[in-house]
């Protein structure tokens, strides 16, 4: 039993973040969300399920019961079910058309976690006095499955990666049967519906028969189904049946709009696969002088034709000075203003070439996925070499702000080209991998690590990002006594499908500002959004009036900000959604946090109702285990959702990042869960109380001392930051796995124990709340404000089992 419930765990871990990847690619971003919200929502939905079909505290739940489904027979249907439908539900995602309505991919998603959920709360319901060993077994092997998941999406790609799960899941399968006493015929019976015709009469002769070797006879059905399911796998792998799932429509999937554009047309030619997604590189079947690189379908960028003789560059290389605003701050450089830069996000490789052209000494250019960076340098031949045959171009594989924090070097330029991958990198599905890029304190990082006449380059894709770069600025350098009308001086600001954005350390003078006007307006670069101190360009335009009147300290940035219909205030480390323009919450996460309230509170209601049918309890006495799962689950997904985003920062790497804590975090929490075997009976219920109230202590210190323990620290190097990040996640992780097999075992201990899978669906439901809730936190307030939130979670679980005269 232990290492079947590790192998599904694992499974389900892989499935889970597999799942992620494959929806960021066949959704928009700010929708994966929602759809893995309501995938993760099966597991809460299992558990209910499974609480109704036990009619409790009769069969089919307790042991030996007749009549119904017994739970060792739930147990094994609803992971072969499981094992079954992950298949079927890539097959219909890679077979079929992209289809709009997101619920279709959602139903596919729910379906298998779904089964999941019974499963897991039929194994705590049948042995609730193994909750220690079996948490232990279930958490170790979700730690497994993320250190799987890294590793196979990188070697086979999403779909096989999922179908992996499905193996994984298999073979728990067989062990489950093999290690229950009796399996009530569903597997061993000859005449059972589960079996297959042409098994059944094999099973009529030793050593299937009951006097032969009844272990033998017990795993026949489900060695059976794992070789299907590695018939499965290895198929795809060799002839790729289910190749890729395809692309949506939606207009940022810039990649279907390339493929289906009958004028220029397109054609993927390389697609790799990593826990960071997937990327394509994608041809252009009437344009030869350019490729496209994609990730996850979007955030496309250039790669060039490129001849490698930067002083003769041919094709449209040639022309990059001329059309391309990110070359324009270059124009002005002097000589002693172009001994380094540094791009972050750097692509395809367009910067690069820019940065070439221009005569920068030493190029240092951060790229965070590593794919992205292997297939231009696979593809020298065709780009000149940019990211190898050049001895003054360094290509670092890290997130920039990260990179930059450890680094004490100082660069003349430091260039941020379109820094948004309109693509969901963390597993809550709403968090952005450059999220914390453009903040108040990334400027403030940015300008110190800049020489005195360094500049800061941004090419944005709207006039919205535009102007929140502005408000960034002024807020930053306000921090540095700079007051808004003199911070103008440091900025100006041209375009209108993709402005460019420039803050110098040291402020412009008129004849700069003349010079760059003049150049600007001989390029044709002065429509749109344009702002340039000292002059009065377009002042007809509202926006450009608005930012003449900063400048003349006629109004302040914060009415602006106020007169504005979109939210372009200063966005901070606390909460670095910059890309979120809509005041208040954005619709889909309001919307997901308004119907995982009324599931979450729904589902908790459902016992007492059934108390007030049944007779058999008080409400009183189911008041306790409801509030316990609810706010186990909710706390727990609020702290791991806000500490993911606060490691991404100081590791760097978003996968790293989420491997090193996950990792981590669940070991962690199986030995806590291992630990809770050594509590006294007598005792749990104050061991759940007192552990709470350590935790949410601990979860305050945490939010407290962490800022200052990164900030001394992140110079260091990576494999130091991951020893320092697993001392300090780990003994949180322990603290975090005592009280969910502690509750179980009090529920055994009170003779509740028909309530097990009821607990588990409001602990499921809980979680996709406290996710939700969590990014709506962050959003409205920030992290630390989500983990206190956490905290109080605990703290009030403590409150509820120390306050009590009797355990």
């Amino acid at each position: 039993m232990i290492i079947g419930i590790f192998l599904f765990s694992a499974s389900l871990l892989l499935l889970e973040i597999t799942f992620t990847r494959l929806s960021s690619v066949i959704l928009s971003y700010h929708y994966v969300f929602l759809v893995l919200s309501t995938a993760m929502f099966g597991l809460g939905m299992g558990g209910l399920t499974a609480y109704y079909l036990a009619n409790p505290p009769s069969p089919p739940f307790s042991k030996g019961g007749k009549g119904g489904f017994s739970g060792n027979k739930y147990l094994l249907l609803s992971c072969a079910l499981f094992t079954i439908f992950i298949p079927v539900s890539i097959a219909l995602m890679a077979w079929l058309p992209y289809i709009s309505n997101i619920f279709f991919y959602a139903f596919l998603m729910f379906v298998p976690f779904f089964f999941a959920g019974i499963l897991l709360s039929v194994i705590f319901r049948l042995y609730p006095e193994e909750s220690s060993r079996l948490y232990a077994a279930d958490i170790f092997g979700a730690a497994a499955g993320v250190t799987a998941a890294v590793f196979l999406l990188k070697i086979f790609g999403g779909i096989n990666s999922a179908l992996f799960a499905s193996v994984s899941a298999s073979v728990a399968l067989i062990f489950f049967s093999a290690g229950l006493k009796s399996t009530h015929s569903l597997f061993t019976d000859s005449k059972s519906p589960c079996i297959p015709l042409f098994l059944r009469g094999t099973l009529r002769f030793p050593p299937f028969t009951k006097g032969g070797q009844g272990g033998i006879r017990k795993i026949i059905l489900p060695a059976f189904l794992t070789g299907i399911t590695i018939f499965v796998f290895i198929i795809n792998l060799s002839l790729q049946l289910a190749k890729e799932v395809p692309v949506g429509d939606d207009p940022i999937k810039d990649l279907n709009r390339l493929v289906a554009d009958p004028e220029k047309g397109g054609e993927i030619i390389e697609t790799r696969w990593s826990a960071f997604g997937r990327t394509d590189l994608a041809k252009h079947t009437k344009e030869t002088d350019v490729m496209t690189l994609f990730v996850d379908g979007t955030a496309g960028t250039p790669m060039y034709r490129f001849n490698g003789d930067i002083k003769n560059p041919d094709g449209i290389v040639k022309e990059i000075p001329k059309t391309f605003p990110g070359y324009f701050p270059f124009l002005f450089l002097k000589d002693n203003e172009k001994e380094s830069a540094l791009i972050i996000g750097s692509g395809g490789g367009r910067d690069v070439l820019i940065a070439l052209m221009a005569g920068i000494k030493d190029i240092t250019a951060v790229e965070v996925n590593r794919e992205l960076a292997d297939i231009v340098k696979d593809h020298s031949k065709y780009n000149g070499g940019i990211y190898t045959n050049y001895k003054n171009v360094n290509i670092v594989i890290d997130e920039g702000r990260s990179f930059l924090k450890r680094s004490n070097h100082k660069y003349n330029s430091i260039i941020l080209t379109l820094p948004v991958t309109k693509s969901s990198r963390s597993i809550e599905g709403f968090a952005l991998t450059e999220s914390f890029l453009l903040t108040e304190e990334s400027i403030v990082d940015y300008l110190e690590h800049l020489n005195d006449d360094g500049q800061i380059i941004v090419l944005m894709h709207n006039k919205m990002m535009a102007l929140r770069m502005v408000s960034l600025s002024l807020s930053a350098m306000k921090k540095n006594g700079i007051d808004n009308p003199s911070a103008m001086r440091h900025i100006y600001l041209f375009g209108d499908k993709l402005p460019l954005f420039v803050l110098r350390k040291k402020a412009f003078t008129e004849d700069e500002i003349r010079l760059r006007m003049a150049e600007m307006q001989r390029l044709g670069f002065g429509e749109g959004i344009v702002f340039m101190p000292y002059n009065k360009i377009n002042a007809h335009d509202s926006v450009n009036k608005a930012l003449l009147l900063v400048a003349d300290g006629a109004v302040s940035i914060e009415k602006i900000i106020k007169a504005t219909d979109k939210d372009i205030s200063a966005v901070t480390d606390e909460s670095p959604f910059f890309y979120k323009f809509e005041k208040g919450l954005p619709d889909n996460v309001l919307l997901l946090l308004e119907l995982s309230i009324i599931l979450s509170v729904l589902i908790s209601a459902l016992p007492f109702i059934v108390a007030k049918k049944g007779g058999r309890n008080s409400k009183t006495n189911f008041i306790r285990p409801v509030l316990l799962f609810l706010l186990l689950g909710a706390g727990f997904m609020i702290l791991e959702v806000s500490l993911i985003q606060r490691f991404i920062l100081f590791l760097g790497s978003p996968v790293i990042s989420m491997s090193v804590f996950l990792i981590t975090l669940f070991i962690g929490m199986s030995f806590g869960s291992f630990y809770t075997s050594r509590f006294l009976d007598n005792g749990i219920g104050y061991k759940i109380g007192l552990y709470a109230v350590i935790i949410g202590a601990a979860i305050i210190a945490y939010s407290i001392l962490l800022p200052s323990i990164f900030r001394l620290f992140i110079g260091y190097a990576l494999i130091t930051r991951i020893i320092l990040a697993a001392i300090l996640v780990l003994p949180l992780g322990f603290l975090l796995g005592i009280p969910f097999p502690s509750g179980i075992r009090l529920l055994k201990l009170r003779e509740k124990g028909f309530l097990i899978p009821w607990m588990w669906g409001i602990n499921g439901a809980a979680s996709v709340l406290g996710s939700v809730l969590a990014v709506a936190v962050a959003i409205m307030a920030g992290f630390t404000s989500a983990q206190f939130i956490s905290a109080g979670c605990y703290l009030f679980i403590g409150f509820l089992y120390l306050n009590r005269t009797n355990d």
